[in-house]
């Protein structure tokens, strides 16, 4: 019972260890890098706060600009508007359903040949 570790004893398994002092198949410990000190409550809400009040001092930037529509020329081709009534429990009604086709042209399209509709008017069209 010699070889047993105890307060009275420290060094019964001195023949396994290194010089260093650790034992023979533990592996060489690394020492962890400091760690910064953890943030405050506090301080997290601020920094939360910040980045709101950031959020609404910068301007919103859209992602497809809007085209500008002095930059095209439209032109009506046809304009339909169809007109039914109908008889439905809660009392008359109208439905209606306007059909309007457009051409629209870029600007030098437009200043190079005359508006002409795309295609022969349709036989219906006056």
């Amino acid at each position: 019972m010699a070889d047993v570790p105890s307060p009275s004893n420290p060094d019964a398994n001195a023949h396994v260890r290194h010089e260093g002092g650790t034992p023979a198949h533990a592996p060489a410990q690394v020492p962890a890098p400091p760690r910064p000190p953890a943030k405050s409550v506090m301080r997290s809400l601020g920094e939360f706060i910040g980045h709101i009040a950031q959020g609404v001092k910068t301007p919103a930037v859209s992602a497809a600009p809007r085209p500008d529509p002095t930059d095209t020329a439209r032109r009506v081709v046809r304009e339909t508007v169809e007109e039914e009534e109908r008889q439905t429990p809660q009392g008359k009604v109208v439905l209606r359903r306007t059909i309007i086709e457009e051409v629209e042209l870029p600007p030098e399209a437009h200043r190079a040949a005359p508006a002409q509709p795309p295609h022969p008017p349709h036989p219906d069209q006056p």
